[in-house]
């Protein structure tokens, strides 16, 4: 928090140092300028106005669609999704950066100077180069790199994960399929097997996609599995959960 109140900025700063005989010039600071608080804290602000809007729709008995109580879900959904790819990519770009430093500093210092060039010199030989991984290669590259273990695929925390990210691709690729309405449940479609599980938007309406999955449930579902799911993963590393810290000193409540 600076001193008139403002929020600071969320950066991780690198400093090399000059070895040079004589005179040293100033040291040059290598800012990473992280986003992944950001993106959580919107996806929890979108989800907490989405649930208001859903709880006075409901008191009022309004089942009719309503795009602003989606455009919520949405976003919150989105936001979930770009928190996750954030922090993963936070990770490998610090590394890189800290080639250019003499000395580590941060949660680069825990994990040792092996582990950060090779985390460096994986991001450099893919992304660098124009090679994408999917996001879940990059969380198991940067366990397997570091030698802190590997995520458990079958676990319900992985498959929750692995379900909101099919859930964004879904929405920003969107092809929706036709679905049957009316008061006669009808078997469920394509799309509603593809999310079971997850808490729906508790208007009395349908079909399914969209109208019954983008609400209040989906929202808040988004958020919890990807909070859920990256302190699985920064656990394992036995990193701090730095974007918890700086939501909680940086950050209104949502």
């Amino acid at each position: 928090m600076t001193s008139d109140g403002e929020p600071s900025i969320d950066a991780n700063v690198l400093v090399p140092t000059a070895t040079a005989q004589g005179v040293a010039p100033a040291p040059v600071a290598i800012v990473v300028n992280n986003l992944s608080p950001q993106f959580l804290w919107s996806a929890q602000h979108f989800a907490r106005l989405c649930a208001k809007r859903e709880n006075k729709m409901v008191r009022q008995g309004i089942d009719n669609p309503d795009r602003r109580l989606q455009a919520l879900a949405i976003a919150a959904i989105l936001n979930s999704a770009m928190f996750l790819e954030s922090l993963v990519n936070e990770l490998f770009l610090e590394a890189v950066a800290a080639q250019s430093a003499t000395q580590l500093s941060g949660r680069l210092e825990l994990l040792g100077t092996d582990a950060t060039r090779l985390l460096a010199d994986d991001w450099n030989s893919n992304e660098g180069a124009g090679n994408h991984d999917n996001i879940f290669d990059k969380f198991h590259k940067a366990l397997n790199l570091t030698q802190k273990g590997s995520l458990d695929t079958g676990n319900s925390t992985y498959g929750r994960a692995k379900m909101l990210i099919k859930l964004r691709s879904d929405l920003v690729h969107s092809k929706p399929a036709p679905e049957s309405v009316g008061p006669k449940r009808t078997p469920k479609g394509a799309m509603e097997k593809k999310y079971p599980g997850i808490r729906l938007n508790r208007q009395n309406i349908g079909p399914f996609w969209p109208h019954k999955l983008l609400g209040a449930g989906v929202a808040q579902w988004s958020c919890e599995t990807a909070e859920v799911f990256a302190n699985e993963w920064l656990d394992t590393l036995d990193l701090p959960h730095d974007y918890a810290i700086t939501l909680e000193n940086d950050f209104p409540r949502p």
